[in-house]
């Protein structure tokens, strides 16, 4: 299976005029999109719906001043992490599957479920950290 295309590069191409890699685009973080909306937000469908529109309508005219990193990051940063975590917090965040449905199809207990979206989101936060440091300058001292 071929290695998906760095969100940085889809942007690129985006820009480009590249009407193939905005559809890879929305395709990819559409379903984020969506779950912050209603699970972090708790909107109903319809409102979920209004702020999705909204939000890819603003990434388009913005493609120009868009940056490749905070949302385009977390997305990359999940790649970094094992099979395990992503397939949990995928399903948890995005699916908006509970943990006992996770549960039942991972054959674990909700209490391992909820134990372990709490550890993959640490390793999400390190990788995310990881991505972020920038190297010391000259004479600095890096804090770890």
């Amino acid at each position: 299976m071929a290695q998906p295309v760095p969100a940085a590069q889809l942007v690129a191409r985006c820009r480009a005029g590249d009407e193939g890699a905005w559809a890879e685009l929305v395709e990819r973080f559409s379903r984020y999109v969506y779950a912050i909306a209603t699970q972090g937000f708790r909107l109903r469908d319809h409102d979920a719906e209004d702020v999705f529109q909204e939000v890819f309508a603003k990434v388009y005219e913005r493609l120009d001043s868009l940056r490749s990193d905070e949302a385009l990051d977390v997305h990359e940063a999940m790649s970094g992490l094992s099979d395990n975590c992503r397939e949990i917090l995928d399903r948890f965040f995005a699916r908006d599957e509970t943990y006992r449905t996770i549960g039942e199809q991972l054959e674990l207990p909700a209490g391992t479920i909820a134990s372990r979206i709490s550890r993959c989101l640490v390793k999400l936060r390190d990788e995310l950290e990881g991505r972020n440091r920038l190297p010391a300058q000259s004479g600095e001292q890096v804090n770890v």
